[in-house]
């Protein structure tokens, strides 16, 4: 199905308000999953949103020409977004899925309209056997002087109550969504979608071994950019060992110290 508006609009944002656009430069399933289920469930009835695959985000806004996608990666990332859609939110829910090519370079354009069984949940994690589900949905500025203030919006905000504010699982326990973007703590260059951010996002919701966080974030492996950025969020105090006085132990799995929850 061809998208109803053309690709190149869509990059700009003339047709489609920013906050119903996601760029991403890789594939992280986890947070394309809850940006999914956010549009999905299109709180504020604006027709969904658009996750672009392939494309870097500076303040919000496009990096072109963009950093593209492999025909293999194309393949495999489509195979994925329909396994997702299956096993990781309920009801089911699956997008429309275009490749495009944007300057010479392929991209992927997921397309999410308002679903027709909303609300949607999705998994808060992607490891093996992960039951605790979230609703995630769209928050938005209500005026224009309060989007320059706020920034960019959040789009996967968990917000049980439409606050903004948490996320509630499944099996009833609460947690801060993204608590730790809001510290003054938090270094600048850990950006939105850095492998630190995707780190924390992956084990707020339980612990993690490497190879779990590895999957989780997208990563094929444990890769050199894993490994360092864990070292420095464990040396900042962001995150801990839960086998401490054995950093090599087999059973070791990293989780969040809670710094700056209270």
């Amino acid at each position: 199905m061809p998208l109803p508006i053309n690709i190149s609009d869509l990059l700009r944002g003339a047709p489609v308000e920013w906050e119903r656009l996601e760029f991403k430069e890789g594939w992280n399933p986890l947070a394309v999953l809850h940006t999914l289920c956010a549009f999905a469930n299109d709180f504020h009835n604006l027709g969904g949103g658009y996750v672009v695959v392939g494309v870097a985000e500076v303040g919000g806004q496009p990096v072109l020409p963009p950093v593209g996608l492999g025909t293999a990666e194309m393949d495999a990332i489509q195979k994925e977004v329909l396994n997702l859609g299956h096993s990781a939110m309920q009801p089911q829910y699956h997008p429309i899925i275009v490749p495009a090519v944007v300057k010479g370079k392929q991209v992927l354009v997921l397309w999410a309209p308002g679903g027709q069984t909303r609300p949607y949940k999705a998994k808060l994690g992607l490891v093996k056997d992960a039951k605790d589900y979230g609703y995630f949905m769209t928050r938005l500025p209500v005026h224009p002087q309060a989007r320059a203030a706020a920034g960019r919006p959040n789009r996967s905000q968990v917000t049980p109550d439409g606050t903004g504010e948490g996320a509630r699982s499944e099996s009833g326990s609460e947690s801060r969504s993204e608590w730790w973007r809001m510290r003054p703590e938090w270094r600048s260059e850990w950006g939105l979608q850095s492998v630190h951010d995707r780190i924390m996002a992956a084990i707020s919701a339980a612990p993690l071994a490497r190879s779990e966080i590895a999957n989780a974030i997208g990563h094929k492996s444990i890769t050199g950019a894993l490994r360092r950025a864990l070292a420095e969020l464990v040396a900042a105090g962001w995150v801990e060992l839960t086998v401490p006085a054995k950093p090599n132990s087999r059973l070791q799995k990293y989780r969040t110290t809670g710094k700056g929850r209270s």
